[in-house]
């Protein structure tokens, strides 16, 4: 938790710091890499079986395009691995990102997203059944510096099924992320 903590604390830092460039939108057409990652933590108390823990890290790499200044579509590859207490499972999957960036002025550019995806899991357990992510919801600052990049910081929860593979099940999970954008055409504007 300690690191998570400083890792936060560090993109917020860089993020405020590099905001060089006054963006208050991105160019129409414009296209990027968005890499992320994401961490989760639950404890868990069962009458039967007793207490355990469970550390979710995701590794989100993404390409995404812009319709117009304010709407983006992304889609790209998941990674996905799941402790509990003893036992992990890694796990690979896809998921596509609708964003919508507000309008605003100054130096930061808020969103919001809607996703969904799913996982095919593998690693040390059985399970191979497909875990469905939808929906989820999230939303975000970006940082932009330059005008081809930006450090994002995301909130979100999503609703999983067959979590961790494992069939009949659900959960509700709840996250926080950061990450970075790279336009390989177009960026920001003022």
């Amino acid at each position: 938790m300690r690191t998570l903590r400083m890792v936060a604390a560090a993109t917020l830092i860089l993020g405020l710091g590099a905001t060089q460039a006054l963006a208050t939108s991105v160019t129409e057409q414009s296209v990027e890499i968005d890499g992320s990652f994401t961490f989760q933590h639950t404890s868990i108390d069962i009458d039967d079986f007793g207490d355990f823990g469970v550390t979710v890290f995701n590794v989100n790499a993404l390409l995404g395009y812009f319709f117009n200044p304010r709407v983006e579509l992304l889609g790209g590859l998941l990674i996905e691995n799941e402790s509990f207490d003893d036992f992990n499972t890694s796990a690979l999957g896809l998921k596509v990102v609708g964003r919508y960036h507000f309008p605003v002025t100054g130096n930061v550019l808020p969103y919001a997203g809607l996703g969904m995806g799913f996982i095919s899991h593998g690693g040390d357990g059985d399970n191979d059944e497909f875990e469905f992510l939808f929906p989820e919801i999230a939303g975000g600052i970006r940082f932009p510096f330059r005008e081809v990049a930006s450090v994002n910081v995301e909130v979100g929860y999503r609703h999983s099924s067959n979590p961790a593979g494992i069939d009949d099940s659900s959960g509700n999970e709840f996250y926080i992320g950061a990450g970075f954008s790279l336009f390989l055409r177009g960026g920001f504007t003022q």
